[in-house]
């Protein structure tokens, strides 16, 4: 039977851990970042030693090894700032499984109602429970924000640790579509584009190679009035996230030097915790992983609230199936030799 070809890594990953590390690949460096990183990198990810999950019976513990990077997408009109209450409207997380070569992704969408801490000026924390988008605005900007958000997501994964973050604000996407030649897309009739100034080509089921400016809107519009009005703008996100790797792949055959153009263009509205020597083992790891292709979703109930926001409750036994397939395998207890005669 033929090999099943291994899927390339999609962007949102590349951005994170290649396009950051481009400056440390041509520094010279990377042999003692790569293992610097590695040992960092392996501390945190220990090895179980029990079971630490039983569903129907069957125990199941955590996989070693298993590396989990949030990759979020800020609605945001300028640079990372501190003190701007900014929203993430785009969450990904990103799971390295070294140990059987896989990665898998996992969309979360902003609207998933879950706790979460809101920081106080004085700079106590409370409790809360909101959209998953408004961790970020509770964090007050930057790192803060950052932390609050994986806090929010790990407790939705029942306190899955998260090794991680990069978040990259949505004011960049023209800088970025711009960078690599633009992104055609067939518009999804989802949104009244023709009615929109400046936008009237955008037809639905015409392909349209966007500008940075149309790029942006495309990802960011949506009808408020509708409850369903995110997952249909995570449609046009997945769609155009989608074209973007494509298009991106296509610029590395046929000149990968401008991938320096890429990072620059990414650099300034890039926000991370992760390090170059970390990136750069992030890096490496990634390549050999093989992906199925797919972004899968935190599935449940969507409703509008009494104040007509939209909210969703994740369905919990869709979540646990989800978790069991990505981060956990049957628990096999180790069976003592018994002692002999």
């Amino acid at each position: 039977m033929e090999e099943k070809k291994r899927k390339k890594l999609p962007l949102g990953v590349v951005l994170l851990l290649i396009l950051l590390c481009i400056t440390v690949l041509l520094s010279g460096t990377v042999l003692g970042l790569w293992l610097h990183g590695r040992n960092t990198m392996q501390e945190e990810v220990a090895p179980p030693q029990k079971a630490d999950l039983v569903y129907n019976g069957q125990e199941y513990v955590y996989r070693q090894g298993m590396i989990n990077i949030l990759l979020m997408g800020i609605d945001a009109d300028g640079l990372p700032t501190e003190g701007v209450r900014d929203q993430a409207d785009v969450l990904i997380l990103a799971c390295l499984d070294p140990g059987s070569k896989k990665m898998t992704l996992i969309n979360l969408s902003r609207d998933i109602l879950c706790d979460m801490e809101m920081l106080q000026s004085d700079g106590t924390v409370i409790q809360t429970r909101d959209q998953l988008a408004l961790a970020y605005a509770y964090g007050g900007g930057l790192h803060d924000s950052c932390r609050l958000t994986c806090d929010a997501v790990s407790g939705i994964f029942y306190g899955l640790p998260i090794h991680g973050y990069g978040a990259y604000y949505m004011s960049g996407i023209p800088a970025l579509n711009d960078a690599v030649g633009g992104v055609t897309v067939k518009v999804i009739d989802d949104f009244p584009f023709r009615n929109v100034p400046g936008y009237q080509h955008m037809i639905g089921g015409r392909e349209v190679k966007l500008n940075g400016e149309q790029a942006k809107f495309y990802i960011r519009a949506r009808l408020e009035e509708q409850a369903d009005a995110n997952e249909l703008r995570m449609v046009r996100q997945k769609q155009y996230m989608m074209a973007l790797i494509n298009r991106c792949l296509t610029l590395v055959q046929e000149k990968p030097t401008d991938l320096l153009n890429v990072y620059n263009a990414v650099l300034p509205y890039t926000l991370t915790n992760l390090s170059f020597s970390r990136i750069a083992y992030l890096a490496t790891q990634a390549v050999e992983l093989q992906w199925d292709g797919e972004v899968h979703s935190v599935t449940g109930e969507l409703r509008l609230n009494e104040d007509n926001e939209a909210e969703l409750i994740p369905d919990q036994d869709a979540l646990l199936e989800l978790m069991l397939g990505t981060f956990y395998e049957e628990f096999v207890p180790v069976q003592e030799e018994a002692p002999q005669a």
